[in-house]
């Protein structure tokens, strides 16, 4: 049976509340369903990304080939990637996956926005017009940039999409450095 406003009541869903992240009339419970779904995706995807990069950065750390490059883990994301870019240009275990590496690191510094955009942002999501993201980001002590971005379900879908694609190649580049390197996993 499809439920319908009167037996959800202003919040759609499930239970007194169900999915709404806000009250409001319009929203569907399709519709917002489907913008979670998506959102979820593209989220759930980076982190796999970035646990992987994480793990692999890590793990050459404690490889002798690289120490030299090394002096003290870097404890930021951003740094530690910079460390795995620096690694795949180092002869060692890694040498052999520099082109795919690389073009999975480009990758991330080019979507990086986008993922930060779906990860911290506010979403409100209207039928027939798709979900709208707002976000703040402080640029000074003084000054904070808001950025807002409306983005249809269906190209929702494409980013979700593309990003279990993303994810699936850092998980397989992973797969094959546990296959032929001799990088201790962590």
């Amino acid at each position: 049976m499809q439920e319908t406003w009167k037996e959800t009541g202003p919040f759609l869903g499930y239970g007194p509340q169900g999915l709404a992240l806000e009250k409001n009339p319009w929203q569907t419970k399709d519709t917002l369903e489907k913008a979670l779904l998506y959102r979820g995706c593209i989220v759930a995807a980076w982190a796999n990304v970035e646990t992987c990069l994480v793990d692999l950065a890590i793990r050459a750390s404690h490889h002798q080939a690289y120490t030299k490059i090394r002096e003290n883990f870097p404890t930021k994301l951003s740094a530690r990637l910079t460390y795995l870019r620096a690694v795949l240009q180092e002869p060692g275990p890694l040498s052999r996956f520099r082109s795919l590496g690389e073009a999975i690191l480009n990758r991330y510094e080019a979507s990086a926005k986008d993922r930060n955009l779906m990860a911290h942002a506010g979403m409100t999501v209207l039928p027939n017009w798709g979900a709208t993201f707002t976000s703040f980001q402080a640029k000074s002590p003084k000054q904070v940039e808001s950025r807002t971005v409306r983005i249809t379900l269906s190209e929702l879908e494409r980013q979700a999409l593309r990003s279990a694609r993303f994810s699936r190649a850092v998980i397989y580049l992973a797969g094959r450095v546990n296959e032929f390197t001799d990088l201790t996993p962590s």
